[in-house]
């Protein structure tokens, strides 16, 4: 491939839209958000020494202890430094496990981002695992032999001295690396530096501290933490962004940077306590356009580690899973858990009205819900190249289903590059499809286009207007006469035009837009106040009342 060939496929990049910014800029979000007005993370430093809650004998940990050691070329990328933890947790061949990481006389590839230019690529995958391998038994010197650590160190982690690698691979220095790439080579590079240091290399280029090394990383954790991820929600990469960060707490020796993680860590367990129900999600998100095809809500890595963190306390009554075990793993063997305050947002719902906000050319994602239902909002595509997933508006009930076509859910017409779901108020969806109903549910009162229905151990009704051009739905507490609710809000609505403007049954006179521009917010006034619909211009955080 030519190098004219090569220059014209990156300018051809960066005009288009979206991630050009980000991939083609100097790797900073684009955003405009007012900082001063994002909520504080509610965090805590009770968790720095290694939890006691787990025993080598974890199902977890023998999962992967039982496997045999992998070929390099093959697994090497996730699987074979799994292995090897687990191996050594249970003292289970440690000979081989050692003999096996001195036979490996080189990385079996190249770090950075796997494409056309970079065919060996994805190497840090391995690379950061491998790294909490030498931290985990650093001073289990009978486990993880000296001169295994040594040839860890120097050989097979590649990362170490001052300067990060924020451009893709043989990119000319013009593409930026992705997110996940950036985490898992960077805080290899800072944990290798520092086990350099604390093996007697005193050279300025190992010291994370007088090399600027720990500045620059605290400050991109820091730009995490206040404009949040690009790659939101991304499934799998935000795996691979968490499973470095993970290791990062658990092993720097700076307070700062430790803390700077755990509020990081925290805010990302927040969001998605917002954004869950029972631990089931489908928020729209960055990466991956085939996932759309996903109907399932147990792909979110988040989901597999969080699951694993609850797990462990028998009174929480969640149960580890099946799924996505490689992340768990990594979340078992870490130091972080979620606090009590945490785990109480995550295990009991508070009522709430939340939109999360992903910057300019993005989409925002935007909640509504209480302790046995979550409305969450689809999101919009604002072009293919942004890499964005748009998905139905969603309603979650506590039912335990764990696939789309079991909710009730909400589209708009067409390919999902046309979609603007962001139709979601308080107890209040709309689009210009149809409500889907799903097949288990059957109105308990129905009228021309208005269906009533009644969830099981639930306070509320559910109510949804249906015709071919408009789909809404609205959420009331029940009532003794089902019959009567129905007839309300009919008699509200029967003069409206429903295709604009809806009252809902506590009265609230929504007006919205269903062919909405994807930059606005379909929802354009409640009780005649206007609403500020530039959702690329939101606060991070927003919580309504």
């Amino acid at each position: 491939m030519t190098k004219p060939f090569i220059f014209s496929i990156l300018l051809f990049c960066v005009g288009l839209s979206s991630c050009g910014t980000y991939y083609f800029g100097k790797n900073k979000l684009v955003t405009k958000f007012n900082y001063d007005t994002i909520p504080p993370a509610v965090y805590s430093f009770e968790k720095y020494t290694t939890p006691n809650d787990y025993t080598s004998d974890h199902p977890l940990i023998s999962h992967w202890a039982e496997q045999a050691l992998p070929e390099w070329s093959i697994e090497g990328k996730v699987s074979a430094a799994r292995i090897m933890i687990a191996k050594l947790l249970q003292g289970k061949d440690v000979n081989a496990v050692n003999d096996y990481i001195l036979s490996k006389k080189k990385p079996w590839g190249k770090s950075g981002t796997d494409w056309a230019l970079n065919p060996n690529g994805d190497y840090d995958f391995t690379e950061t695992t491998l790294c909490h391998l030498l931290w985990k038994f650093k001073d289990k010197p009978e486990l993880l032999y000296p001169e295994t650590q040594k040839h860890l160190a120097t050989v097979l982690l590649i990362h170490s001295g001052n300067k990060p690698e924020l451009k893709a691979p043989r990119s000319l220095k013009i593409m930026s690396e992705t997110e996940n790439h950036i985490f898992m080579s960077e805080t290899t590079r800072y944990l290798k530096n520092q086990w350099l240091r604390e093996n007697g290399d005193t050279s300025k280029q190992y010291d994370n501290q007088r090399n600027g090394l720990e500045k620059w990383l605290l400050n991109h954790l820091e730009e995490k933490f206040r404009a949040g991820f690009f790659e939101f929600n991304a499934q799998p990469y935000s795996g691979y962004t968490l499973s470095p960060l993970l290791t990062l707490f658990t092993f720097t020796k700076s307070d700062d940077m430790k803390k700077q993680c755990d509020k990081l860590l925290t805010r990302m367990v927040i969001e998605y306590a917002y954004s869950a129900l029972d631990l089931r999600r489908y928020p729209p998100f960055r990466r991956r356009l085939e996932r759309q095809k996903v109907k399932t809500f147990d792909e979110d890595p988040l989901t597999g580690m969080l699951k694993l963190w609850l797990s462990l306390n028998p009174e929480n009554k969640v149960e580890q899973g099946d799924k996505l075990k490689h992340f768990a793993f990594m979340a078992l063997i870490s130091n972080y858990r979620p606090n009590t305050e945490l785990t109480q947002l995550l295990l009991n719902k508070e009522a709430c009205f939340v939109a999360l906000s992903h910057g300019v050319k993005s989409t925002p994602e935007i909640y509504s819900g209480g302790n046995n239902y979550l409305l969450s909002s689809g999101g919009a595509q604002p072009a293919k190249i942004s890499q964005i997933v748009a998905h139905p508006i969603v309603l979650f009930l506590k039912d335990n289903v764990q696939s789309l076509d079991s909710c009730f859910y909400m589209s708009d017409k067409g390919k999902m590059r046309k979609w603007n779901n962001t139709g979601v108020y308080k107890n209040f969806a709309c689009t210009n499809q149809p409500v889907h109903i799903p097949p288990q549910y059957q109105p308990i009162a129905e009228k021309e286009n208005w269906k009533l229905f009644k969830p099981e151990n639930a306070d509320f009704f559910i109510l949804t207007y249906s015709n071919k051009s408009c789909g809404l739905l609205f959420l009331t507490p029940k009532q003794e006469a089902p019959e009567k609710v129905l007839d309300e809000i009919i008699l509200k609505n029967k003069k409206l035009n429903l295709s604009e403007t809806a009252i809902t049954p506590d009265n609230d006179t929504i007006t919205f837009q269903l062919n909405a521009p994807k930059n606005r917010w379909v929802i354009k006034s409640v009780n005649s106040k206007p609403l500020d619909r530039k959702f690329n211009h939101w606060k991070k955080i927003t919580q309504y009342q």
